[in-house]
């Protein structure tokens, strides 16, 4: 249940409509509200506040349609300020960036408050056309719509200052890292201990029992997996489960999710009931894929590299924020691909990722497409020297030694200026150094 409720979060909180929606709700309950609060004094015949706005029906009809009217035109200049922000965002930084400007609270609070302004005029003003000869004055709710007005101004301006700069790639780069950078402590929140990650040893007969196939019921995304639910589910059934799939990974229906091993046959049918365990989705999200927040990063470094666009400044702040995301998973456990009840039985057997196969996927596009810039390059050979200085695992060390000798070797070829390639040997020095220095002994990772 965790599992599902947070991909519905995740899609609430990447959508334009859900907090406008909820802040339109409270905008109606606020109008029936101060209604209310209106006929009652007026009815009980009790003194209203001094500092609440009094005017007769016409005025307060004419003040509050024009707060209305001001509010749907403001509203439809910020969506269309939102329009061309977002399509600026999609041609330059990558149409994956989107999703980080939409989820934006700013943003959505912005669209939100004038259209619940709006709203709630709409609704006063129908109050006041149906009580406009009963000579019932509806000053609490005029005055809230003035203070409504007046919040819906500032909100404006700050509107427009953070879409300012919001919109600048340094910013649009660092919100991304700050998301990666949270995903890491949510997914890999154990500190790394050498006396604890010690590698599990294989087991002979892991699977014991029949094998049966378990297929995808649909195509798409792998957006979330219930890891704990899969693990109970086996453990109840006396069965083990080996998976196939990871999160963030495209699936076809009828493609291998994964393999059930089973003493007896089940009795029900097993693949709808395990496809529950999965949810897949026309999109990756960043529930359980690290590697999302990467892509994006790595998408915003590939069009700076690109011809058309030529910036390797964005490139090396792209590569420089990689960078902090791998230090910290230089620090934390990777957990077991296996896991085991009790009574020491294998019922869980997921696909292990590590620390090589997030660093693949941060570095060799950047690698590969940087090969002819000394400057990228030169970048991502100095911070995987800052890298090496940290890696205690063995394996680790491998995959930050591979990709600095892939990234030298293939600039090397592009490159014939001496100084340039005296620079490059220097930085792959500094690196193979770095790795035999690095503190602590060899481990290889659990």
């Amino acid at each position: 249940m965790k599992v599902y409720l947070g991909n519905l979060w995740e899609y609430l909180r990447t959508s334009f409509w859900f907090v406008p929606t909820f802040m339109m709700l409270l905008s109606t309950l606020l109008a029936v509200g101060t209604i209310w609060f209106d006929l009652s004094f007026h009815f009980s015949r009790r003194q209203l506040p001094f500092w609440l706005i009094s005017a007769n029906a016409e005025n307060a009809e004419v003040l509050i349609s024009t707060i209305a009217s001001s509010m749907i035109t403001v509203a439809g200049v910020v969506f269309s300020m939102t329009m061309v922000v977002l399509s600026l965002a999609s041609s330059q930084l990558g149409p994956r960036l989107l999703r980080n400007f939409i989820r934006d609270p700013v943003t959505q609070v912005g669209l939100g408050i004038f259209t619940s302004t709006f709203l709630y005029c709409l609704l006063v003003l129908a109050w006041l056309l149906a009580l406009a000869d009963t000579g019932v004055h509806l000053r609490l709710s005029l005055t809230m719509a003035i203070l409504l007005a007046f919040a819906s101004l500032l909100m404006l301006i700050r509107y427009i200052h953070h879409v300012s700069v919001f919109i600048q790639a340094d910013t649009l780069i660092q919100a991304v890292s700050d998301e990666l950078c949270s995903a890491i402590d949510r997914l890999y929140p154990d500190t790394y201990d050498k006396e604890t990650s010690a590698p599990i040893a294989p087991h002979d007969n892991e699977h014991p029992g029949q094998s049966l196939m378990i297929p995808a019921l649909t195509s798409g995304y792998v957006q979330a997996i219930d890891l704990d639910g899969l693990f109970h589910f086996a453990d109840e059934q006396d069965a083990s489960l080996q998976l196939y799939c990871q999160p963030g990974q495209f699936v076809i229906e009828k493609a291998q999710l994964a393999t059930y091993w089973h003493q007896k046959p089940p009795e029900e049918e097993i693949d709808s009931q395990l496809n529950r365990y999965f949810i897949i989705g026309d999109k990756a999200t960043p529930e359980q894929d690290i590697v999302f927040s990467i892509r994006q990063l790595e998408e915003v470094a590939l069009r700076a590299l690109s011809p058309g666009i030529n910036d390797p400044g964005t490139a090396i702040a792209c590569v420089d924020r990689l960078t902090i995301a791998l230090g910290i998973l230089l620090h934390r456990h990777f957990t077991s691909s296996h896991r085991f009840n009790d009574d020491g039985l294998l019922r869980l057997t997921s696909k292990p990722i590590s620390f090589e196969n997030i660093a693949d996927a941060a570095l060799n596009q950047i690698r590969q497409h940087s090969q002819a810039n000394v400057a990228v390059t030169a970048c991502i050979l100095r911070n995987l020297a800052m890298l090496a200085r940290q890696a205690v695992r063995s394996t680790d060390k491998q995959a930050i030694e591979k990709h600095a000798i892939l990234a030298a070797n293939g600039c090397l070829e592009h490159i014939n200026e001496p100084v340039d390639r005296e620079r490059i040997d220097q930085s792959l020095s500094e690196v193979k150094s770095a790795l035999h220095q690095s503190h602590g002994q060899d481990l290889h990772s659990g």
